[in-house]
């Protein structure tokens, strides 16, 4: 079995981290996979194991015709087509109609944009629909599944959720319990961009500090809104917290912080996941969290009080303080969340499934 999967770029985010943890285990399993980026290769695609094959299509135009052919060109020797992100599909979409694409294809849906404030709008053209129909689909969370079913109709069995996993791959222990009276500090990892929501975690950084709480706040991630990132300088500025709230930029991996933190946040207004919590939970950082993907019901079904169902500031507090008190417990928690519940193995053989049926 010989499986290409398809992205713009192997820049930092949720959906190209899984498309790396996902080539490199298929290698690991014996299997031949590749990745073909459209755009430009990213800084990510430092972590391939050695045995994928990195495919640089380096598109000039949105559908200029060279690239479109040497996608179709280099898709053929392979025997599976797995495209990430609904903004490729069109792509491929094209490529398949003017050159031909094999003809198992899956089609990986990360969004959580089309979620937003629960006004569900298609990212998927009318005229693309019975050739998507043809595609394996995949959502990454159930109620993105079931926007997609009823919006797209679907063909029966041939779509499935895949929450996403993350590989046990280090020993690096990102959270550090607080002692007693010393700050809190807080990391929020997401690009920076409006859906992340990140002037919430501002004005609670402002909140905990007015109600005797020292804490500090790091943000890591990529600068993908200029406009976004200037607003919430002023913010920053507005509430005099300079020095307590720093832009730490973009990492490959968090296995690469050298600080350790107290606790993470995330309060993003959608998302399928997160993968971030995974990635949290994996390197022993407890977290505080806005309940949206599927990952984040399926650790409120296990610990409550740390997914938090609105944005009032004391609530978020409480459920801090739950966390400083039950610290090493929800450690071992969120450990056994990954080895157990979220197992990566699970999400290999599924995948691995969803190929043989396609």
């Amino acid at each position: 079995m010989r499986v290409l999967h398809v992205i713009d770029s192997l820049e930092v985010g949720g959906a190209e981290k899984m498309v790396i943890f996902t080539a490199n285990e298929l290698v690991r399993r014996g299997l031949h996979a590749g990745i073909m980026v459209i755009v430009k290769r990213g800084t990510l695609a430092n972590l391939l194991n050695k045995q994928v094959e990195l495919i640089e299509l380096n598109r000039k135009s949105r559908f200029g015709l060279r690239a479109l052919k040497n996608f179709s060109c280099a898709a053929h020797r392979f025997d599976i087509i797995h495209i990430h992100l609904a903004h490729n599909f069109k792509y491929a979409f094209v490529a398949d109609i003017l050159f031909g694409l094999p003809q198992k294809i899956v089609l990986h849906d990360h969004s959580g944009e089309v979620l937003f404030n629960k006004k569900k709008r298609s990212k998927i053209p009318l005229f693309m629909r019975s050739w998507m129909r043809k595609c394996f689909y995949i959502a990454v969370s159930n109620d993105l599944l079931e926007f997609s079913v009823n919006k797209y109709r679907l063909t029966p069995g041939r779509y499935t959720n895949l929450s996403n996993a993350v590989p046990v791959c280090s020993n690096w222990r990102l959270g550090l319990k607080p002692g007693p009276g010393s700050p809190i500090r807080l990391l929020l990892t997401g690009n920076v961009r409006p859906i992340k929501n990140i002037e919430f975690a501002v004005h609670f950084i402002y909140f905990l500090l007015k109600n005797k709480c020292e804490a500090y706040l790091t943000i890591v991630g990529n600068i993908s809104d200029q406009v976004y990132y200037q607003n919430l300088e002023i913010l920053i500025q507005k509430f005099n917290l300079q020095h307590r709230i720093f832009f730490a930029g973009k990492v490959n991996s968090l296995t690469d912080l050298k600080e350790q933190f107290n606790l993470g946040i995330h309060c993003s207004h959608a998302e399928t996941g997160p993968l971030v919590l995974l990635e949290y939970m994996m390197l022993g950082l407890p977290f505080i969290a806005i309940n949206r993907g599927d990952v984040s019901l399926q650790v409120k079904s296990m610990i409550p009080k740390i997914i938090l169902d609105d944005f009032e500031y004391t609530n978020w507090q409480k459920s801090l303080e739950y966390v400083v008190h039950n610290y090493d417990n929800l450690v071992k928690k969120g450990l056994d969340f990954i080895v157990k519940l979220n197992s990566f193995d699970k999400y290999m053989n599924k995948l691995i499934q969803v190929y043989s049926r396609c």
